[in-house]
């Protein structure tokens, strides 16, 4: 089983949907058991999450209901700690995660910004990983070559005197 925590005022309301009402490429965006199933599968971070082929893949469905979110009320303390009772963006969002497998072993970890969040330099993404990102979202629509052009040309963007050559390494190619 796989159990996370999260702020108690949102507890019950991302997990009323069956899993099987989250497998659409909208729902499964509020989804975090499809997110973990994929992960657990081993499917890429990217766009081969919303292929109707991983959306319904029974390891991940399957997977996605041994997940349980529980309310923890160190989440809403950091929370408000953070920002009080203002309207403004919280920067620190706290995740627990515990999992206990098969045989009955328990592993457990704490989070406080996500991979990739700007808020926290340990978890700032680099820019080589930003690049990577940047493949994983368009190797199945630009050549190789368009990405890599691309990629060259958005860090030299000040250079760029006419914003059409931006657009012209986005043609898809036939």
């Amino acid at each position: 089983m796989v159990a996370y925590g999260v702020n108690p005022r949102v507890a019950g309301h991302f997990d009323l949907l069956a899993i099987e009402d989250s497998l659409d490429p909208m729902s499964f965006q509020f989804c975090f058991p499809l997110h973990l199933g994929m992960a657990a599968c081993g499917i890429e971070p990217g766009p081969d999450w919303q292929a109707p082929e991983n959306l319904h893949n029974p390891g991940v469905v399957a997977f996605a209901k041994k997940v349980r979110m529980f309310p923890e009320k160190k989440v809403l303390q950091a929370v408000y700690d953070e920002v009080g009772n203002e309207p403004k963006p919280v920067k620190r969002i706290p995740t627990f995660l515990e999992v206990t497998t098969n045989d009955g072993r328990t592993f457990k970890d704490y989070r406080e910004f996500a991979k990739g969040d700007p808020w926290d330099s340990g978890t700032r993404l680099t820019d080589e990983e930003l690049n990577e990102k940047f493949r994983v979202y368009t190797k199945k629509i630009l050549s190789t070559k368009q990405i890599e052009a691309l990629i060259d040309t958005i860090y030299e963007l000040e250079k760029v005197a006419n914003v059409r050559t931006l657009a012209d390494l986005l043609v898809l190619e036939r």
